[in-house]
């Protein structure tokens, strides 16, 4: 899971999506292994982490509330399925992080992306 904050400060992301991972029948620890990364607001990170979990063929990339992460790993990679979330503030994207959301990327990624599986909502 990549997360734009801080673990403290995002403490209740982490805690909904390991309940919505049990809702889905998967205990973490038992029969799903899950990575954290906590960029603490520094985005710049986000490219670079991603490359990594594709080298590494992850088998999910999660990252709910952090739309510049998933169009990161949108980017880098057609075979490894990747769920996302959006949240209503989107300030921090620039440039084309944002312009793809206006154009409605994710609406069409079915028929545009095969990697895309998803839009999580985390409450």
């Amino acid at each position: 899971m990549i997360n734009s904050g801080t673990p403290d400060g995002m403490a209740h992301s982490a805690t909904a999506f390991r309940n919505a991972l049990r809702e889905a029948g998967y205990v973490e620890g038992q029969n799903v292994i899950v990575e954290y990364h906590w960029l603490a607001g520094d985005y710049d990170r986000a490219p670079p982490l991603i490359a990594d979990l594709v080298r590494r063929r992850v088998a999910v990339i999660a990252t709910p509330g952090f739309t510049q992460a998933a169009l990161a790993a949108k980017a880098a990679t057609a075979m490894i399925p990747i769920v996302f979330g959006t949240g209503d503030d989107f300030g921090h994207l620039k440039g084309s992080a944002a312009s793809q959301l206006d154009s409605g990327q994710f609406r069409s990624a079915p028929r545009t992306c095969r990697s895309l599986s998803g839009k999580l909502k985390v409450r």
